[in-house]
């Protein structure tokens, strides 16, 4: 991390007094962080990186925000699939007849989309309103309009 320290500093034209003085630290302080001798705290690395118009997940990963996102959703597409696919087997199993009433199958589908989300939540860069919405409207549409 020290060394994307340094290179947001220098990226954004900053001495070490000058970033010091925005973060609110002595230059001493900056240097051991850049060395990579000590961490900021994450109050210290939100000012160190909006002094240096930096990203925090790239400061303290190295990822690009483009990539990590990139990785959550590729995360997300193989676990909706996933689902999607123990959708058709449990659907294909059972004849219409067996899922009962509109009432029933609204169930089925919110614990669906509950299970969905005991799997998904480490991988979701979404309000958890959004993506409920969007996994029951494809869970109702996995159904075939039955819902």
């Amino acid at each position: 991390m020290g060394a994307r320290l340094r290179s947001a500093r220098k990226a954004a034209n900053l001495t070490l007094k000058e970033l010091a003085a925005r973060v609110g630290v002595r230059p001493g302080t900056v240097v051991s962080w850049e060395s990579g001798q000590r961490q900021p705290s994450v109050e210290q690395l939100a000012a160190f990186a909006q002094a240096c118009g930096a990203d925090v997940a790239w400061l303290v990963t190295g990822r690009s925000p483009e990539t990590a996102l990139a990785e959550q959703l590729r995360k997300l597409a193989a676990e909706v699939s996933s689902l999607s696919a123990a959708l058709d087997r449990w659907a294909a199993e059972r004849p219409p007849a067996y899922w009962g009433s509109p009432t029933e199958l609204d169930s089925v589908v919110d614990e669906a989309v509950e299970e969905a989300f005991r799997q998904l939540r480490s991988v979701r860069n979404a309000p958890e309103s959004e993506l409920r919405a969007a996994l029951s409207q494809a869970l109702r549409k996995r159904l075939g309009g039955r819902v």
